[in-house]
């Protein structure tokens, strides 16, 4: 099925608010994803794997240690780690940073491209053979995008600008995934609601 990039935000939010994100966070799943998908490279699927792998956990177990030490108990949610790399812009420019392991990475190129706004460039993001080129108004990628450590640099490349897509065509099981945690959030029927509902007004109709 086919969504506006409006519906794929819409679900990413409420499905990380069901997986335990606060609402604030559930925003920045919203915002990574309509990122991903507006161009052309599918977040779903990471979307999906995340929420799968931090429901039920300790949010500590995947927040970064601190903004020095890019690691965590677990492996770093790319929300929680991209958030604060785009708040604290580490490093000095020229240098590499390491990160990681890094769950569904696809999820935190929209913060390095917040990166490359704030020092007025280009990052370079390397997780094992697979490297992004990341602008404010592009992306140039290769490889396989799975979870693993990753190294970011300041870069004079440039990608080529990008037309932005308007709608999404996720994979069905990973669609599936998000309407299932997204669930989570709708209030449980009431007595109340039911006869409320349509259909189930038992009061009598005068003549």
């Amino acid at each position: 099925m086919s969504f506006s990039l409006g519906e794929v935000e819409a679900m990413a939010r409420k499905a990380a608010r069901g997986a335990g994100y606060p609402w604030a966070l559930a925003d920045e799943a919203g915002y990574a994803l309509r990122w991903c998908e507006a161009r052309g490279f599918g977040g779903v699927s990471g979307l999906a794997a995340l929420l799968k792998a931090v429901d039920g956990r300790d949010p500590a177990d995947f927040t970064p240690r601190s903004l020095t030490e890019w690691q965590a108990p677990g492996a770093l949610c790319p929300l929680r780690a991209g958030t604060a790399l785009a708040d604290g812009a580490p490093g000095r420019a020229g240098h590499p940073l390491s990160l990681g392991p890094v769950l569904a990475p696809v999820l935190i190129l929209p913060y390095l491209a917040d990166l490359a706004r704030l020092r007025g460039g280009c990052v370079a993001a390397h997780l094992g053979a697979a490297r992004a080129l990341v602008a404010p108004d592009g992306l140039e990628i290769s490889g396989e995008w799975e979870a693993g450590a990753l190294t970011l640099e300041t870069t004079g490349a440039r990608p080529a600008a990008q037309v932005l897509n308007t709608r999404s065509d996720p994979p069905g099981d990973a669609w599936a995934r998000l309407e299932y945690y997204a669930a989570r959030t709708y209030a449980p029927a009431t007595e109340v609601s039911r006869l409320k509902g349509a259909g189930a007004d038992e009061t009598p109709r005068s003549e």
